[in-house]
């Protein structure tokens, strides 16, 4: 976390690009040491996500409402 902030600070794209492939790449074998699938665990936050912005939407629907405003 450290590396990716220092890349930040610098604005180095491909810096941080790097640094948070190596999060993502240790956070992955967290997951492979807990036992824990992470595709599948992706697929059902991504999942979680796209129900909750649903009922957003349709809340926002049912005001009289959009996104956009």
């Amino acid at each position: 976390i450290g590396e990716l902030r220092q890349a930040l600070a610098k604005g180095d794209t491909a810096s941080i690009k790097d640094e948070f492939g190596d999060m993502l790449f240790a956070v992955v074998n967290l997951g492979r040491h807990l036992k824990v699938d992470s595709e599948a665990a992706l697929s059902g936050t991504n999942e979680k996500f796209r129900s909750r912005f649903r009922y957003v939407e349709l809340a926002l629907e049912a005001s009289g409402n959009t996104l956009e405003r």
